[in-house]
């Protein structure tokens, strides 16, 4: 019964491929640019400056944009492959936390 949950989950991930690759592409630019933003603001403010690097906080905020935009790409390539839909589902069923 399991593999049978799987792999319908997978064939309906296969099938509406096109509409979540473009989805989650969006979300990537938009953390990409998000990402953007917040480096040239925090480069511009004047207590920045006159440190002369980015806060410890900054620095995190920005890898995480930088993890997230990569990872949501990096999914949203793995919907093209039956193969790896399966595997796909099968991580966020059994291991999320890895996943993400």
């Amino acid at each position: 019964m399991e593999t049978l949950v799987l792999s319908l989950c997978s064939l309906w991930l296969w099938i509406t491929r096109e509409s979540r690759t473009s989805e989650y592409s969006k979300v990537a630019e938009k953390l990409t640019a998000a990402r953007t933003y917040l480096w040239s603001d925090y480069a511009t403010r004047a207590s920045t400056l006159d440190r002369g690097s980015l806060l410890p906080e900054q620095a995190e905020a920005l890898t995480i944009l930088e993890r997230q935009a990569t990872l949501i790409s990096q999914t949203s390539r793995r919907f093209y492959s039956l193969s790896e839909c399966r595997k796909f589902v099968t991580e966020e069923l059994n291991e999320p936390s890895k996943a993400a």
